[in-house]
């Protein structure tokens, strides 16, 4: 339990004010700092589903650890409860309904002990007994509990069937683990079980999703051998499964095209996963099409933003497809809304994404889970925490313990007139936590990530793999932790979640940064000296990073030097190998980005660019934005604007990041005309423009000297940024620069590097926070200490049942 030393208004003074102001009736008194501190209480994440009578939950508590303690024999189990209680393990129907419930309770574990303690007792079970905790399982996300299911089945029936190791491959590309997913059909073949289409679905998904485009084929070519030829259910999976390797046309075309083949529910599957890869594109023509096969209020181009509709490019003529080749008028579900409430909120349009949830109540679609965290996306990239936080607080109204800490992130106490956005009967999910976390750690630092955390024990949920990366990140950019504590951090937190590739690209991107910094100098001086042929060279630290590798998987080849942080990565990188995880798009932008900006090897960067091609995995902004950058500072802009073209060619919608690469090109050339005409072409081709734009192009007229021109340009395009404050019109370029700069956000926001006392500070309060963690890991460990020897699940992040 912290004690109240640790109470969040009395922490060590600091410079910095990030996250260290709560609302005023919170800091009155010290009492009120215990109310801040984790319930005693365990709360049940799943309570808003059927649960068992408490006194069976204790009987199975008890019976349990006595078999555990290896204190009792049949005959004293038998005797030791109320025979009324112990008729529901003695009776094969009684205990399975029992099982399946207990999956519900906080620990899902216990339908595990059901089965065996009433297997103990006598009961023969059928197969249908696991399949239907497997089911439940399954509704409630417990993928990691499948494994060791099945494999207690198979050592109670001696047996198993097709259904179950199904269920085993579904949970093993949930837990990612695709090593083992490999192995399927051998176990099919082991178990002489012939596997079924749905079997090979599971298969061909599991890997799309790891991006092995090689083992999908070969599935899908096993699939025909075994006698189940391609369908239109098949195309739906592939299409549902592909956003990790880029929108590709044919795949979406023949998707599409077996719309009128499939039941209502796959085909809303299907067009969902249709404008999603519209919208990961920005194809906002493309994402209407598809969306006016719902409901036409749905589809309404003003609700969406007609200011981002552009007419299709060449090629894309196959997406005119008639109406009449679909099953007729879809009705939408919570995704379909979800996703467009997201993309709006990304584009910080909250009055069009509220438009959005209006549409979905007046069309009968209720709100779940997915919609609350979006809507809490939305409020929170609009700046509006508050309302993030009621929302929040209404789904926790039967918690009475969450209230301080939802005052503390600032609910408004007296507020009682806000529309009830999303209904109370909504149950708090770790994805809501997590939507809700990003916006938290912007506003309160990590002062509020202890609170987050405490408010997920409060509601008895456990971090994800989104939430470690949301952790790590802030840490990353905002705290500007340094890699090696990243590194130790992740792995000390590693007991809760299993290392992804996003949590290493964050490393890297650390890693990254720090290269980059050392061999590229920034500023507008800088620029000068570059137009002026004046820049000098810049003494190379030794490489963290290499990318000399050809071996792609896990991380793209980039490897961390031995002197540096090799140790430490080495590990994590390992996990990422044994599951066979492959790289993903993300992690080869970064090794184009540091063969064309650090190594300055373009024939490098055009490798490894083509060898994402190769593998399966479409290119998009970032990746055609690095290799932009990489020829910009080799001085060839003919290239560069050939790249452009081919971006725009490939599907690429013009955005304002590749026109600024351009305009940022041209002023390191001293060529502050052709840097005007750039930014007049963005313009006109819809692009608004932002602070980075602005500041390159102002930056391109005092490269050449003409700072009275660059001065101006920042007045007059001031206003399409943000309204110009009137004591600015008569400043000096410096200042006028050094807050037109604060208006943007990432690495153009000024930035100063941390104090002494700054640092140790940000050390103090990462120690609170891991405090957690570590609590955790103990008690991880000792759960591990009281589960039976063989079936029953590990909850750690390496269960020891997937390869049993």
């Amino acid at each position: 339990m912290l004690q109240t030393r640790t109470g969040f208004q009395s922490q060590p003074s600091s410079t910095s004010t990030k996250g260290s102001q709560g609302p005023e009736h919170v800091k009155q008194s010290r009492t009120q700092h215990l109310s801040l501190r984790k319930p005693k209480v365990k709360v049940n994440p799943l309570r808003f589903l059927p649960q068992p009578d408490p006194p069976l939950v204790e009987m199975v508590d008890k019976l349990f650890l006595q078999r555990r303690a290896g204190e009792s024999t049949v005959e004293t189990l038998r005797t030791s409860v109320e025979p009324s209680l112990l008729a529901h393990l003695q009776d094969s129907e009684k205990a399975r309904a029992l099982a399946a419930l207990m999956v519900n309770t906080s620990v899902p574990q216990r339908a595990h002990r059901v089965l065996l303690l009433a297997h103990d007792l006598g009961c023969k079970f059928k197969q249908n007994a696991y399949e239907g905790v497997a089911y439940q399982l399954a509704q409630t996300g417990q993928w990691a509990e499948m494994p060791s299911l099945v494999a207690l089945g198979k050592r109670q029936t001696g047996r198993t069937n097709a259904r179950l190791l199904n269920w085993r491959a579904r949970a093993l590309v949930e837990i990612s683990h695709f090593g083992l997913l490999e192995d399927v059909l051998e176990d099919f073949q082991e178990e002489h079980i012939q596997p079924n289409r749905r079997t090979f679905h599971v298969l061909v998904s599991g890997h799309i999703r790891n991006r092995n485009l090689a083992k999908a084929k070969a599935c899908l070519e096993w699939m025909e051998q075994a006698g189940f030829p391609m369908d239109a259910s098949t195309h739906a999976l592939i299409v549902s499964n592909y956003r990790s390797l880029g929108a590709d046309k044919p795949v979406q075309t023949r998707a599409f095209e077996s719309l009128r083949e499939l039941g209502e529910r796959t085909a809303t599957i299907v067009v969902n996963s249709l404008i999603q890869l519209a919208l990961d594109t920005h194809d906002m023509e493309g994402a209407l099409r598809y969306l006016s096969y719902f409901e036409s209020s749905v589809s309404s181009q003003h609700d969406v933003d007609s200011g981002d509709v552009t007419t299709p490019q060449d090629g894309e003529s196959q997406e005119n497809v008639d109406q009449s080749n679909t099953r007729g008028t879809l009705v939408p579900d919570t995704a379909t809304f979800t996703m467009l409430i997201n993309y709006l909120a990304k584009k910080q349009d909250l009055g069009h994404a509220l438009q959005i949830l209006d549409r979905m109540k007046l069309l009968g679609v209720v709100p779940d889970s997915r919609v609350a965290a979006a809507v809490i996306r939305a409020h929170c990239a609009a700046g509006d925490l508050s309302t993030s936080v009621y929302i929040a607080s209404t789904m926790c109204e039967d918690l009475p313990s969450t209230r301080p800490l939802f005052i503390w992130l600032g609910l408004e106490v007296e507020d009682k007139h806000r529309p009830d956005l999303i209904p109370a009967t909504v149950p708090m999910t770790i994805e809501v936590i997590n939507a809700l976390l990003k916006g938290v750690l912007v506003r309160r630092g990590l002062n509020g990530m202890r609170v987050m955390y405490d408010l997920m024990r409060a509601t008895g949920l456990r971090p994800n793999d989104e939430t470690v990366s949301l952790f790590l990140s802030h840490l990353a950019v905002a705290e500007r932790m340094r890699p090696r504590e990243l590194i130790r951090i992740l792995k000390r937190i590693s007991v809760d979640v299993r290392p992804t590739l996003e949590h290493l690209h964050i490393i890297f991107r650390s890693l990254f940064r720090g290269e980059s910094e050392s061999v590229r100098r920034r500023g507008w001086q800088a620029l000068r000296a570059r137009a002026e042929r004046k820049d000098v060279q810049i003494s190379v630290p030794p490489e963290k990073l290499s990318t000399e590798s050809k071996l792609y998987d896990p991380t793209a080849g980039i490897e961390v030097s031995r002197l540096t942080y090799g140790s430490l990565i080495r590990p994590l990188v390992a996990s990422l190998t044994a599951r066979r995880v492959r790289v993903d798009r993300a992690t080869m932008n970064l090794r184009i980005r540091h063969d064309s900006t650090v190594k300055r090897s373009m024939d490098l960067a055009r490798e490894s660019f083509q060898t994402m091609l190769d593998r399966g995995m479409h290119a998009n902004e970032h990746h055609f934005a690095a290799l932009m950058e990489g020829y910009t500072l080799s001085g060839d802009m003919h290239t560069a604007e050939e790249i452009f073209k081919s971006a725009m060619q490939a599907g690429m919608r013009p955005n304002v990041v590749l026109y600024t690469i351009l305009i940022h090109g041209y002023a390191q050339q001293g060529k502050a005309g052709l840097a005007m005409r750039t930014f007049e072409q963005m313009v006109a081709s819809g692009v608004q423009p932002d602070v980075g734009s602005v500041d390159a192009l102002a930056g391109a007229w005092f490269a050449v000297g003409a700072s009275g021109i660059s001065r101006r340009v920042l007045l007059q395009l001031w206003p399409h940024i943000a309204p110009l404050p009137p004591e600015l019109a008569e400043s000096d370029l410096k200042t006028l620069l050094q807050t037109f700069r604060q208006l943007g956000s990432g690495p153009l926001k000024l930035r100063t590097k941390q104090t002494r006392q700054q640092y140790r500070m940000l050390r103090w309060k990462l120690k609170r926070i891991m405090v957690h963690w570590v609590r955790e890991k103990r008690v991880r460990r000792q759960r591990r200490h009281e589960n039976p020897e063989g079936p029953v699940a590990d909850t750690s992040p390496n269960p020891t049942p997937l390869t049993s």
